[in-house]
């Protein structure tokens, strides 16, 4: 069990690390696929947000007011493999993301281990942020900082991991002006509709639980 959990710590950094480094690189360089827009346009959001009624005016909440929006995507399913990588950046006026969300398929995890991994997807600042569960999927939990969530997607046989979930996590670099408890919704709002997202993209076996 323990070289289990230093394995998925291990992971979870290197994710970490690799979403950092895709993150500056992204607003770098202006990589495609990327829109800047003066205010949030629904066909601008990342489409690994999901196509949700709620996704636009929760970004409005949880994203800091500024002169102008940009977003960078990446959503690539790949069922025969069992693999997805799904990537949303969206940043303000500066160049620095002021959101990150990040997804991929992952054994799934007792409720223990799979919040130590979350937590692992944030920086030192969104780890201080006391998580809150709530239902949805596997595991869910949420700050008004970071939230995250595993949903069932795989059921496998005659194997060491019998279920594959999708592993999904969202933070803010700063903190939204919208109240604490607001920005939380929002981010599960955005959280929801990805995760649902991915869920379709992967013609997952088992339900979500959403």
């Amino acid at each position: 069990m323990k070289e289990s959990r230093k394995k998925h710590a291990l992971s979870a950094a290197a994710m970490t690390a690799g979403l950092a480094l895709i993150t500056f690189f992204a607003y770098a360089t202006k990589t495609p696929p990327f829109h800047t827009s003066t205010a949030i346009q629904a066909d601008e959001v990342c489409t690994s947000l999901g196509d949700s009624p709620e996704v636009l005016p929760a970004l409005k909440i949880a994203l800091p007011k500024g002169q102008k929006y940009s977003f960078w995507n990446k959503s690539i399913p790949n069922r025969t493999q069992r693999s997805i990588r799904l990537l949303c950046l969206a940043s303000t006026s500066s160049d620095r993301s002021e959101m990150t969300l990040g997804g991929r398929v992952i054994p799934k995890l007792k409720s223990d281990e799979w919040l130590a991994w979350l937590k692992g997807d944030f920086n030192e600042e969104v780890k201080r942020e006391s998580l809150t569960s709530f239902k949805a999927g596997d595991d869910a939990a949420a700050s008004s900082r970071g939230a995250g969530i595993q949903i069932p997607c795989f059921a496998n046989k005659r194997t060491p991991n019998p279920q594959e979930n999708i592993h999904i996590s969202i933070s803010l670099t700063n903190g939204s002006d919208a109240g604490a408890e607001k920005t939380r919704k929002a981010l599960i709002d955005i959280l929801r509709s990805s995760a649902a997202h991915a869920h379709k993209e992967m013609k997952c076996d088992l339900p979500s639980k959403l």
